[in-house]
């Protein structure tokens, strides 16, 4: 996103519409040799980062069009709101599971990993019959996995599994918030070593 400032409150569609068009608005009076499509096209992109996105990704260009204003500013306002659910935590949609006692054989929890296959998957089977300290659980493959303490539901981020579009979505914009974040971290770290 191009202007951190945007991301102080949520926005709702006509919010994010009006602020676009208000924009849109002063730069025609600014710049009247624009057209209507290229003001709406350059508030986008400067207020939320988007426009280029919704013209390179979707091929829905108002900048050239003026009769795709409607539909561009639908689409930006789609990838708007994936950011902003994720700025403001995604993870907030989802159950966090802490504690052993939540779980029941057959549940499902899921983490973010971080690495190239983004999610693992883990099936509880039951506390250990011997240590109330640790649980078994099977690893997508539905093979046992080692120990699984019980306090790493504390330490780490754990959510109940839902085996449905929709909660993969939300894991999607998840793991957005969390690159947006790690970006964040290194343009900082190139700044100051800049």
């Amino acid at each position: 996103m191009n202007n951190e400032n945007q991301h102080t409150k949520q926005l709702s569609k006509e919010e994010f519409i009006a602020s676009v068009k208000q924009q849109a608005g002063i730069d025609l009076k600014h710049h009247p040799e624009l057209r209507k499509g290229q003001s709406i096209f350059n508030a986008v992109d400067t207020m939320y980062g988007v426009g280029s996105i919704v013209q390179l990704n979707h091929s829905i260009d108002c900048f050239y069009d003026d009769s795709k204003i409607d539909e561009f500013l639908d689409k930006c306002w789609s990838v708007y709101e994936i950011y902003q659910r994720a700025h403001f935590g995604a993870e907030n949609e989802m159950e966090r599971i802490t504690d052993i006692k939540q779980l029941k054989p057959g549940d499902k929890i899921v983490k973010y990993t971080g690495e190239a296959s983004g999610f693992i998957v883990i099936e509880f089977l039951c506390e250990h019959p011997h240590s109330p300290r640790y649980s078994l659980f099977l690893d997508n493959c539905q093979d046992g996995m080692k120990k699984f303490w019980n306090d790493r539901l504390q330490d780490e981020k754990w959510y109940r599994y839902e085996d449905s579009k929709e909660f993969w979505n939300k894991l999607h914009i998840m793991e957005v918030g969390i690159l947006q974040k790690e970006i964040s971290s290194i343009l900082k770290r190139i700044d100051k070593n800049s």
